[in-house]
This record gives structure tokens, C-alpha cells and sequence, in this order.
């Protein structure tokens, strides 16, 4: 009795599996090897800005963050001017950084721990681009997308100085899901998004026109959107508001 190859792979274990999609897409985890080291290499030797000045958001988010040593957290002592759920990541970089040994460079630390978590969604996104590319047309195509994003100036840049990796990866991540036709994964991946920048809130309007479940779509966005917000316009909802009304007067 002959068993075939895929018939095989259906028997292994999961790391039978795993050097299966090695294999089937080795060209692309090279290229996602040699990005990633790039985009955490950034962390230690780039300093953003160049010659024409630091751009750089990081030391506003550290400053922001450095309120902890005073036991003050956001949208609870103090409104930003962001979504509920972004000024957490760097609150949390900065506890990291301050459980380290003192570093010969004072923003050394937050730099890297808030980089580090950037770095994962910049990698993420490389990732998202690739399964796009897959689901949209076939594997040659898939990579070279892939290539194109991992060799753009822009995500370097920004993923440098900034966080719009974290909402783009829920965006991107988003799509893929409303492409699946997984109607409440998309939902929950937007709202999550939409928490931290407002927006991946574009691709809801997408989302309810291709979607057979729509309303499931929409509820999940809807659910956790309320779900994030709720606990703290509860234990101050003057700071909830004045960092809603701050945030819609930037936008």
C-alpha cells in the first residue's frame, strides 16, 4: 500500500507540518528573517530624523509614560489625546525599562523596550502583506509584494519614530479576516484597532458592503469598542470625555 505525499503530511506532527510550510514558502521566511533583524538592528544604531532633526514621537510617549513613577495613569489621572488603548503600550515599555540596570544613555531603555514592541508589528505587517498577497493572487506575486513592502523607506522610518505599525497590523490584519469572510474575527481585529488609532475605523464601511455578516461584523466592532472604553469613562468620565473631545479635535 502506497501512501501519497500529501497523505504523509496529514499523518506527521505538527513539526512534519511546519517543515512542510518551510519548505513551501522558504523563499519568503528568508526574506522575513533578514527584516526582522534589520528592524530590531534599528533599536541599538538609528537615530530617527537624520540631519534634519529628531521627528522621533518616542520621547513624547516616554515623557507621557514617566508619570508612573508618580503613580499617575492615563485616562485615569491625566487625558491623552489618543484612544484608550494606546497610551498603555508605552506605560508598559516604560515599567520594563525601569526594571533594567541604569543605561549609559538615559532614554536607552525605553527607546528599546517601546521599539522592541513596534519592531513585532512592523514583522507582523511584513507577514500580512504575504498572506494578502496569497489569499489575492498566487505565491511568485505573493513574494514580490512582500519584497516591495520589506525594501520601502517609509515603514523603516516610521516604525522608527512612531507607533502607526500597531493600527496598520490590525488593519491589515482586519482585511485579511474580511477576505476569510470571518465577519466577527475582522470586527474584533477593527475595534481592537480603532482603540489605538482611529483609523482602521475606514475599513468598518468595507467591511458592512462585502460582508454577508454584516451586522455580526459591525456588532463585534461595536462590542469592543464599548468594552475597552467603558471601564475607564467609569472611574473618571471627565478625563474619558476631555481625551475624546481632545481626539476629534486633532483628527
Amino acid at each position: 500500500m502506497t501512501v501519497s505525499a500529501a497523505e504523509q503530511g496529514q499523518m506527521g506532527g505538527p513539526s512534519q507540518r511546519l517543515r512542510q510550510v518551510y519548505r513551501a514558502h522558504r523563499d519568503f521566511f528568508l526574506l522575513l528573517g533578514l527584516f526582522s533583524v534589520l528592524q530590531f538592528m534599528l533599536l541599538a544604531f538609528f537615530a530617527p530624523g537624520g540631519y534634519f532633526g529628531d521627528y522621533s514621537d518616542y520621547w513624547y510617549y516616554e515623557e507621557m509614560a514617566s508619570r508612573l513613577d508618580s503613580g499617575y495613569l492615563p485616562y485615569i489621572h491625566y487625558w491623552v489625546e489618543y484612544p484608550p488603548l494606546f497610551p498603555w503600550i508605552p506605560v508598559g515599555a516604560y515599567w520594563l525599562s525601569r526594571l533594567l540596570a541604569p543605561a549609559p544613555q538615559a532614554h536607552l531603555w525605553f527607546y528599546v523596550t517601546f521599539g522592541g514592541i513596534m519592531g513585532l508589528f512592523a514583522v507582523g505587517n511584513l507577514v500580512m502583506v504575504y498572506l494578502l498577497g496569497l489569499l489575492l493572487y498566487d505565491r511568485p506575486r505573493a513574494l514580490r509584494c512582500a519584497w516591495f513592502y520589506a525594501l520601502l523607506f517609509g515603514p523603516i522610518f516610521v516604525h522608527a519614530g512612531w507607533f502607526d505599525g500597531a493600527p496598520l497590523f490590525l488593519m491589515l490584519l482586519s482585511l485579511y479576516l474580511l477576505l476569510k469572510n470571518r465577519a466577527a474575527l475582522s470586527g474584533v481585529a477593527a475595534g481592537v484597532g480603532v482603540m489605538i488609532k482611529i483609523l482602521p475605523l475606514t475599513l468598518v464601511p468595507v467591511g458592512f458592503k462585502l460582508l454577508s455578516q454584516r451586522w455580526r461584523y459591525v456588532l463585534a466592532v461595536v462590542a469592543v469598542s464599548v468594552a475597552v472604553k467603558l471601564p475607564f469613562f467609569l472611574l473618571n468620565p471627565v478625563l474619558f470625555v476631555a481625551s475624546w473631545l481632545s481626539l476629534i479635535h486633532i483628527s
